[in-house]
């Protein structure tokens, strides 16, 4: 878990906050150091929390995906194709491949090609990936 793996210690010392990184006694960081590694603690188990629930919502996308067959739309000739390239997307996503997150958040803005195939059946569904891949690939650009 990330709060164990930094191993730090609160103490209330002269009437000020400051962190202890290792068990020695007197071993004091300040609070603009606190801060920053409280903000870099959050922000990895956000990212984890989010990559989660987004596989958990691309897992039932593709299930989804895999009851349409036919149609067109850009760069798919059918939704059979839209499916297996889905299923490898989000197969490369969770061994790690976070380069995935550009094409899936391509593929699920609205009037993109998930609408074409899915339609109104995935519209929720589409929307919560929506925003969550942006706020993803907004999260990785700013790295």
């Amino acid at each position: 878990d990330a709060y164990a793996s930094l191993n730090l210690r609160s103490h209330f010392i002269n009437s000020k906050f400051c962190l202890s990184s290792s068990p020695a006694p007197g071993g004091r960081v300040q609070r603009p150091v606190l801060l920053q590694a409280l903000t870099v603690m959050c922000n990895l188990m956000t990212t984890e929390i989010d990559k989660n629930r987004l596989i958990e919502l691309l897992d039932k996308a593709e299930y989804l995906a895999g009851q349409f067959s036919g149609g067109y739309s850009g760069q798919f000739l059918s939704a059979e194709e839209f499916h297996t390239t889905l299923v490898d997307s989000i197969t490369k996503l969770k061994s790690g491949d976070n380069s995935q997150l550009d094409k899936l958040n391509m593929w699920f803005l609205p009037t993109s090609c998930w609408d074409d195939f899915i339609g109104s059946d995935g519209q929720d569904l589409a929307n919560q990936i929506s925003d969550l891949l942006l706020k993803m690939t907004n999260d990785e650009a700013r790295k």
